[in-house]
């Protein structure tokens, strides 16, 4: 599927490149089109092909990065998160336990991806609650939507997001740690975001 795409992205950004100008802007108005229950977005600055998993959903790909060294705060394995949050979210449709050293789970919904990772953080929460651990910390969900081809065997496919869910003590201290805002530039506003609750 992936190299179909790539070949008909190839085609359609030749046949875009030999456009006038105002032809080249009605053929993106609707540069967008559905394949195999998929929507397939073509973007021409920069050149990309998006795909959304599922007509109007949002795939998130979620790894856990916990910072937060205490008893009343244990790691998650993925089975468990799985059915947690989808127990505790109220728009998460499907998620699903993954098998990957760095990925966790992967969750869809049709929410947008910034109302998406508010839900999570809301579910997060509640399982931890739920499952009798301390919460009196930060969670922070980082995410960036995947615009380049995968790796072979990636859980994390093109038009994805990739979302690291932080559990810390103090959000913005460890955003600076990370250099949050140096690692968003060179990003499409639309294709990065940082939510906290």
């Amino acid at each position: 599927m992936l190299e179909l795409l790539r070949k008909l992205a190839g085609f359609l950004f030749a046949q875009l490149e030999g456009m006038p100008a105002d032809r080249r802007a009605l053929a993106v108005i609707h540069g967008c089109w559905l394949a195999g229950g998929s929507i397939i977005k073509l973007h021409w600055r920069p050149p990309r092909v998006v795909v959304t998993h599922g007509i109007g959903m949002t795939c998130f790909v979620l790894s856990h990065n916990l910072q937060v060294q205490a008893p009343g705060v244990p790691p998650f394995n993925a089975v468990d998160l799985a059915a947690g949050l989808k127990a505790h979210a109220s728009a998460i449709v499907s998620a699903e336990p993954l098998d990957h050293p760095h990925w966790l789970i992967r969750i869809e919904s049709e929410l947008a991806p910034a109302d998406l990772a508010l839900d999570l953080i809301q579910a997060w929460r509640g399982f931890r609650r739920a499952c009798g651990h301390t919460d009196g910390h930060q969670l922070l969900a980082l995410g960036g939507r995947k615009d380049s081809p995968s790796s072979a065997g990636s859980p994390l496919t093109l038009g994805a997001w990739g979302v690291d869910v932080v559990e810390t003590m103090d959000g913005p201290t460890f955003l600076r740690a990370i250099g949050w805002e140096a690692l968003k530039q060179g990003r499409p506003a639309d294709a990065v975001f940082a939510m906290q609750g």
